[in-house]
C-alpha cells in the first residue's frame, strides 16, 4: 500500500495564499508525486491555539474564500456558530488514513514560527515545551511511528522580518540579533526532535527565491518553495523507505544483529516473511529465516488481540 501523509501545521505547509503559489500548493506537488495526502494544514496557527479546541481549528474567511475559488477548498466544516474549521487530526470515519498500515502512515508538522510572529513569544524554550505537548498528543492521536513524524524547521527571517525582530528584541531588552536567535531556534528544536524519537527536515537553506521577497513583513513560500518543500518531503519518504530495506540486507547477511529485526516496520517484515518461509520449507537451516517467521507471526498475534 502506497504512503499516505497528513499534512498539518501552518501557512509553511498551506501556502496557497502566498505570493505566486496560488493551487500549486505543496499538497498538490505530493499528489502529483503519486502520493497520497490529507492536508489539514491551517493559516495562522500557533502551538497554542493547535489542540486548545477539540471542535476544530478557525480558520479565517478570506483565507477559506482563497482556497475556495482557486478550486483547493479546505478539508474543513462550519460549526452552528457558521465558524470554519478545520480538524488537525483526520476523524475517525476517515477511512484512507485509518485503513493504511501504520507503518505507511507519515504526519508533517510545520509549527512553532507564528508563536514568535503573531503572539511575540520570543522564549524559544517555552515554544520548544508547547511543541512537544503537540507532537506527543499528534503521535498518540494519529497512532504512527514516532519516526513517521516529519517537523518542518522554518526557514531564516528575512530582511523585513529582521528589522520587525530587532525593534521587539529591543523593547524587551533582549541583547540578541534575528540571526543568532534563528540560529539558537534550529539548533534546539532539532536537539528537541532527537529526544522526542522524530524527524525533522529543514528549510534553512531558503533564499528570496523560495520564500518570497526580502522586504516582505513575513516570509512565506513562494511556488518554487512549496515545490522545494514537497521534494524534501518525498525524498525523506523514500530515504526512509530504502534505508529500512538496507537494514534488512544487513541484517541478512549477518552484519547486524537479529536484534535489530525489531527495528523494521512491519511491511519489511511482511515482504521477506514469504521468502523466509519458503527457504523453512525447503529446509533451510539458516538461523534468521526462523527469526523473521517468528517475529511476523507474533506481531500479526499481537495485532489481533488488540
Amino acid at each position: 500500500m502506497k504512503p499516505i501523509i497528513l499534512l498539518t501545521g501552518d501557512s509553511i505547509i498551506d501556502n496557497a495564499y502566498w505570493n505566486d503559489v496560488e493551487k500549486d500548493t505543496t499538497a498538490e506537488y505530493l499528489r502529483k508525486m503519486n502520493l497520497r495526502v490529507i492536508d489539514r494544514a491551517t493559516e495562522e496557527i500557533t502551538a497554542t491555539r493547535f489542540f486548545q479546541d477539540s471542535k476544530g481549528i478557525v480558520v479565517s474567511n478570506h483565507y477559506v474564500k482563497s482556497r475556495k475559488n482557486k478550486g483547493i477548498p479546505y478539508d474543513g466544516f462550519y460549526d452552528n456558530n457558521n465558524v470554519f474549521r478545520v480538524k488537525p487530526v483526520p476523524e475517525s470515519n476517515v477511512y484512507e488514513w485509518w485503513s493504511t498500515p501504520v507503518e505507511n502512515r507519515y504526519v508533517v508538522l510545520s509549527l512553532g514560527g507564528n508563536d514568535l510572529v503573531l503572539m511575540q513569544n520570543y522564549d524559544i524554550n517555552n515554544i520548544k515545551k508547547k511543541l512537544k505537548k503537540v507532537i506527543k498528543k499528534l503521535i498518540n492521536d494519529t497512532k504512527i511511528n514516532s519516526k513517521n513524524l516529519l517537523y518542518v524547521i522554518p526557514y531564516p527571517p528575512n530582511k523585513g522580518l529582521s528589522k520587525i525582530l530587532e525593534q521587539m528584541f529591543l523593547q524587551r531588552n533582549l541583547d540578541i540579533t534575528p540571526k543568532k536567535f534563528y540560529k539558537s531556534w534550529t539548533n534546539k528544536t532539532k536537539k528537541m526532535c532527537k529526544k522526542l524519537g522524530i524527524s525533522y527536515i529543514s528549510l534553512e537553506d531558503f533564499t528570496s527565491k523560495d520564500k518570497g521577497p526580502d522586504d516582505a513583513r513575513i516570509p512565506e513560500p513562494t511556488k518554487q518553495g512549496a515545490e522545494k518543500i514537497a521534494i524534501k518531503i518525498n525524498d525523506f519518504i523514500i530515504g526512509k523507505i530504502l534505508s529500512d530495506y538496507k537494514l534488512l540486507l544487513k541484517i541478512c547477511k549477518n552484519q547486524e544483529s537479529h536484534l535489530r529485526l525489531l527495528e523494521l516496520p512491519k511491511n519489511v517484515l511482511r515482504w521477506v516473511y514469504n521468502f523466509s518461509k519458503y527457504a523453512i520449507k525447503n529446509g533451510s537451516q539458516l538461523k534468521i529465516n526462523n527469526d523473521i517467521v517468528s517475529l511476523y507471526e507474533e506481531l500479526n498475534k499481537n495485532d489481533e488481540h488488540n
